[in-house]
């Protein structure tokens, strides 16, 4: 489809999304920070106010 005022080409592209997900590969940094955060015992919210409480009672 050619849009001769503006002097531009426009073009249909058809992606094939099956070669697309063959070609993937995940960012490295998407593994480390999966890794980081499987792997790190950080406690979550709930072990913080469970402290705090204990803190506050004793």
């Amino acid at each position: 489809m050619a849009d001769k005022e503006k002097g531009k080409v426009w073009y249909k592209i058809m992606i094939d999304f099956d070669e697309e997900i063959k070609k993937f590969q995940p960012s490295l940094e998407v593994d480390d920070a999966e890794e980081a955060i499987y792997n790190n015992d950080v406690p979550d919210i709930t072990d913080l106010i469970a402290k705090i409480m204990e803190d506050i009672s004793k």
